[in-house]
């Protein structure tokens, strides 16, 4: 009697691998997928910025339902590609608030399976991949801000996926990631750069299909600033008028002190992790070295070491977008560094951490647990502030509640009063329409001129947070202090043990 095909041995081997490799996969969903679905339902938005971004969704949303939408309506302070993409599923599901976080969820997802395909094609261990995999998977501050409706995760998505099929060669798929990414942050437009150039090292000639894909993503940005405002280069004059108020409300960010600069690079290391970052420079020591002395041939992708020509490839995109970061910084055109931007070095950095590590500690096994160790110990440091991040975001969510609650009781009984209010989670909390607030937003800079736009928009109440750096604050530092005036009377208060931040209302007039 005949086997059936499905019956030989051979085939059901191939049925247990294939069982065994879906088991793991979903596996590997699962542990990077449910915290990042729970936090979307059951964490709060971890940046004012979110609600700002909301705001957009829905104004799209609203205009896709009444049929009204058109290329102007993409136009805005930041690019649109994750608005779009809210907007357009939440035209067709509802739910706005939710599809944006669990778009970024699923994002965040991608990017965590991204780490663990990345760090086995670099080095092809697959214990230390799940190392990697799982130092995303489960790192508190990724999950919170996988949880959030911002860009911070689907931007890395984008990037980690396009370098994800420039190490497979597929240039023109790599280039459509890298296009959409350059739609919705405009650091990738490094991309348009990078790309071609890492192709012509390994390969040694440019696709121009590929070029041509990318460039579409500023292009269409210029044709949307022009379209609705009647200049291609809008973008840049609104960045540039929020960067001067910004600095005229906040002029200590004019000034690198030794404070300033801890701040922040606290602020940077503590998502980048400092294990990391040195090992990537490690790495790129490393490939300069071997560049040097000639051990690398520049020819063919094939005729390349996959590991080392990998690793060089992810390497670059990772020093570029920190150096990118860095010279916005020093420069004056990005006044503060926020932990958030370095979740995606984060996730560039641990396929390279993993192959560094392997390079370094091949044959030596004492340093191999000397230096896991030290990582180790660096990882449960870093860990320790993100929880203390995460607690402190939960916490101030709580006081900004209170907050929201007392402006909906006053907004019920005078729906007609106008609210000042620069906190895009408290306004969105406080259900309240949008039109009926107030913000920070091109306040004139003398004390007359404002209380007079104050009274001329109707506003009746302020609300105003401990560290808020505004037109309204350097004018009336009182408001920060909780203190009653001739014209801002406080009303009510709420305050966060864990990060200090407290929040008053003020009665105007």
């Amino acid at each position: 009697m005949k086997t059936t095909n499905d019956q030989t041995p051979e085939a059901q081997a191939t049925k247990s691998i294939r069982a065994r490799s879906i088991l793991f996969w979903a596996g590997l969903i699962l542990v990077s997928g449910v915290p990042r679905i729970l936090g979307a339902f059951l964490l709060p938005n971890a940046f004012g910025d979110a609600y700002s971004y909301l705001e957009a969704i829905e104004a799209m949303r609203s205009k896709m339902a009444d049929g009204t939408f058109g290329i102007k309506d993409l136009h805005g302070f930041w690019f649109p590609m994750y608005q779009f993409t809210c907007a357009f599923i939440s035209f067709l599901f509802g739910h706005t608030f939710y599809v944006a976080k669990l778009v970024s969820a699923l994002c965040g997802t991608g990017v965590c399976l991204l780490v663990y395909q990345i760090s086995m094609r670099l080095t092809d261990h697959r214990p230390l991949s799940l190392l990697a995999f799982a130092s995303a998977a489960l790192n508190p501050l990724h999950i919170l801000y996988s949880s959030s409706a911002l860009t911070d995760i689907p931007h890395s998505f984008l990037v980690m996926s396009s370098l994800y099929f420039a190490l497979d060669k597929r240039w023109k798929t790599a280039a459509v990631f890298a296009a959409a990414a350059g739609f919705m942050r405009i650091e990738s437009w490094m991309l348009i750069a990078l790309l071609p150039a890492l192709q012509f090292l390994f390969q040694r000639r440019v696709s121009l299909a590929a070029l041509g894909i990318m460039i579409i993503s500023p292009l269409f940005w210029f044709y949307i600033c022009w379209k609705a405002t009647g200049s291609a280069m809008a973008y840049f004059e609104e960045r540039n008028r929020y960067v001067a108020g910004y600095i005229a409300a906040n002029p200590v960010v004019t000034t690198f002190s030794s404070q300033r600069l801890l701040l922040d690079g606290e602020r940077l290391l503590v998502s980048t992790n400092l294990a990391v970052l040195l090992n990537c420079l490690v790495a790129a020591w490393m490939i300069v070295r071997r560049m040097i002395v000639g051990r690398m041939v520049w020819q063919k992708f094939e005729m390349v070491s996959l590991d080392f020509a990998g690793v060089t490839a992810t390497n670059v995109l990772f020093l570029s977008n920190l150096g990118f970061l860095l010279l916005a910084y020093f420069t004056g055109s990005q006044p503060d560094i926020w932990s958030r931007y370095g979740l995606l070095f984060f996730a560039l950095g641990l396929p390279v951490t993993a192959w560094t590590f392997l390079a370094i500690t091949k044959d030596r096994s004492r340093l191999k647990i000397i230096l896991a160790t030290a990582i180790l110990a660096v990882f449960a440091y870093h860990t320790k502030g993100q929880v203390r991040e995460v607690v402190s975001c939960v916490a101030e969510e709580s006081a900004k509640t209170i907050i929201a609650a007392y402006l909906k009781d006053v907004y019920r009984n005078d729906p007609g009063l106008r609210i000042y209010c620069d906190e895009g989670n408290v306004r969105s909390l406080s259900g309240i329409p949008s039109e009926r607030f107030l913000t920070a937003y091109q306040l004139p800079d003398d004390p007359a001129a404002l209380l007079k736009r104050f009274d001329d928009a109707g506003v009746k109440y302020v609300v105003c947070a401990n560290w808020e750096t505004t037109t309204l604050t350097k004018l009336f530092p009182e408001v920060r202090k909780g203190k009653d005036t001739d014209v801002f009377h406080p009303v009510t208060h709420a305050a966060s043990k864990y990060s200090g931040l407290e929040l008053w209302v003020y009665r105007f007039r």
